[in-house]
């Protein structure tokens, strides 16, 4: 039996070389691997028209019993981005009705403390994506900016520093990585109304190389999710032209300029969400009109609509979330 989605580099680069070499068998883990988080997940930030500081937590074991608020962030705002190592959750940008460059952080095994200041990103923006490789985390895209900048997490009090850009000034937009690449998608042009369907691409070891367009989305839209098992990439709700959608559609990383396709449905349409995966189901948390839906899905079994698990502490949309 293999054991996947430790979140640490390590484990992703051995199951990616036994995966290509046919290997089954057993795969003893270090200790140092084995994290917190790899049980629970978490929802930071969010508006209901007030900032919220909250960051609740979900069992996902236990996915029926509502989630329980943990710790705040260091200021109340929403559209912000985040991701998680084996030991520590980021939150970077979000507005408060003025844009912010903050990136704070809270520890995973002890979460009841509040998060603390760590660091800024190059640009103050809100309706950024970001994602991480255990090493370095990218935070891209957002209002007023279009650039990919990144923190070394092991130096993470340094300031974020510009890497490359993302293809147009797009904001509200969904990201995720398997650790070679960092996939962006959708999002709504800055200072105009028209959706974005692209998903472009940046290679996380040659991120001074702007991203190129690799596919499109089913529907263009902005404030969607996204999230990865390392073989597909799945992109759920958000706000299309005239509509909000509860549409999940899914690309293949490995043949990522073949168009992403439809899979099935949220429980709920809504925009403004935040998604994470443990490899077998996908979360999809809050959205517009103060939701505190959390609703999931069985990755192998993508063509059967997410089923409502549990609620947030407080409904709210344009959160962030990790697992």
């Amino acid at each position: 039996m293999v054991y996947k989605r430790y979140t640490s580099k390590y484990v992703s680069d051995m199951l990616r070389v036994c995966r290509a070499n046919r290997f089954v068998g057993v795969i003893m883990l270090p200790v140092d691997v084995i994290v917190y988080g790899n049980f629970y997940g978490w929802f930071g930030g969010g508006t209901t028209g007030a900032y919220h500081d909250i960051i609740d937590r979900i069992t996902l074991t236990d996915d029926t019993t509502n989630a329980i608020d943990r710790c705040d962030l260091t200021v109340g705002r929403s559209h912000l981005a985040a991701f998680a190592d084996n030991t520590y959750g980021w939150f970077g940008g979000g507005t408060i009705g003025a844009y912010l460059n903050i990136v704070d952080r809270i520890i995973l095994a002890n979460d009841t403390a509040n998060a603390i200041d760590r660091c800024d990103l190059s640009t103050s923006r809100y309706g950024l994506a970001a994602f991480t490789d255990d090493t370095y985390g990218w935070f891209g895209g957002g209002v007023v900016a279009n650039n990919v900048d990144r923190i070394i997490l092991a130096n993470d009090t340094v300031n974020a520093i510009d890497r490359c850009d993302l293809i147009g000034h797009r904001y509200n937009i969904a990201a995720f990585t398997d650790n070679t690449y960092g996939w962006f998608g959708g999002g709504i042009i800055y200072a105009g109304t028209a959706k974005y369907d692209v998903i472009d691409r940046i290679t996380l070891a040659d991120d001074t190389t702007n991203a190129i367009d690799r596919c499109d989305l089913t529907v263009a839209r902005d404030g969607l999710a996204a999230f990865t098992d390392l073989t597909y990439g799945w992109f759920g709700g958000g706000l299309a032209a005239v509509y909000r959608t509860k549409c999940v559609d899914r690309i293949t990383l490995a043949n990522d300029t073949v168009n992403a396709i439809y899979r099935c449905d949220r429980s709920i349409a809504r925009e403004g969400v935040a998604a994470f995966t443990d490899d077998t189901y996908g979360w999809f948390g809050g959205g517009n009109g103060d939701d505190d839906t959390i609703d999931r899905i069985t990755l192998a079994d993508d063509t059967t609509n997410a089923i409502d698990r549990c609620n947030l502490t407080v409904g709210r949309e344009a959160t962030a979330a990790f697992h």
